[in-house]
């Protein structure tokens, strides 16, 4: 098994959320998320570089990564997700969970953005606003975000099923 023979099944199989799917698949579509992201961050540098002539600082580094990274989350969003589902079809597990994955933290940080913008507005027509619960939203939403990402990542590592289960024949 390749990088880009995984790379172009996982592609072609973009909205199936049906069947199952390999840990190995599951890591070698990450490693080419990975690869194709490092490339693209090397190679806006260096247009910056040699092109644009822009002197290099930490602002526009961050700012290159943050760019790539938002574009191979928009090209990589979708397979990863059905990849994903078929990763939890392999363990055993509903594919619905992946949903959860991205409800909680969502809920989480909005819930922050919340408190920040009622204490931001308090301090804003001269009351006395505390900073705390801001910072304590902050800590709840990245603990929420952090604990979900963990579990996900261990789900995602487990041991598939040996032979078929409820969500079809075992590939490897």
């Amino acid at each position: 098994m390749t990088i880009w023979r995984t790379g172009s099944r996982v592609l072609r199989q973009t909205f199936d959320y049906s069947g199952r799917a390999s840990r190995a698949d599951f890591w070698w579509w990450m490693r080419l998320l990975f690869r194709v992201l490092l490339v693209s961050f090397v190679a806006m540098v260096a247009i910056d570089v040699l092109i644009a002539r822009v002197v290099l600082d930490l602002g526009t580094l961050l700012s290159e990564l943050v760019t790539s990274g938002v574009l191979i989350i928009v090209v990589g969003f979708f397979p990863t997700v059905a990849l994903a589902v078929r990763r939890l079809h392999d363990i055993g597990r509903s594919g619905a969970s992946v949903l959860a994955w991205f409800v909680f933290p969502l809920l989480a940080w909005i819930v922050c953005l919340g408190i920040g913008y009622v204490t931001f507005s308090i301090g804003f027509v001269g009351g006395d606003p505390s900073v705390i619960p801001t910072y304590a939203s902050l800590g709840v939403a990245l603990v929420i975000t952090l604990g979900v990402a963990c579990r996900a990542i261990w789900l995602l590592s487990r041991n598939g099923e040996d032979g078929p289960n409820r969500f079809g024949d075992a590939r490897r």
